[in-house]
């Protein structure tokens, strides 16, 4: 599974997560947190769900898209 940026996807547990692409690969984002917010996960290069440098029992085969998108909010603005 690749994932995508800005993508909400949930875990088995029913927790909903944003992907953001950051400089070395993706980190998930609690979305009721705010963008400001430290990641949640990051996601390492084999796939698996790390935790404050921690190895959890989740990998991003675990992740489902559930279809929506969230924008961060500096794209949300509106230029007028």
């Amino acid at each position: 599974m690749e994932l995508k940026e800005n993508v909400v996807y949930t875990l088995p547990d029913g927790r909903e997560l944003i992907a953001r692409l950051g400089s070395t690969g993706f980190l998930l984002h609690d979305p009721t947190k705010g963008v400001a917010a430290a990641p949640v996960f990051v996601v390492d290069r084999l796939g698996r769900l790390l935790s404050w440098g921690r190895i959890t029992s989740w990998t991003k085969q675990d992740l489902s898209d559930t279809g929506r998108i969230s924008l961060p909010q500096i794209q949300r603005l509106q230029i007028i």
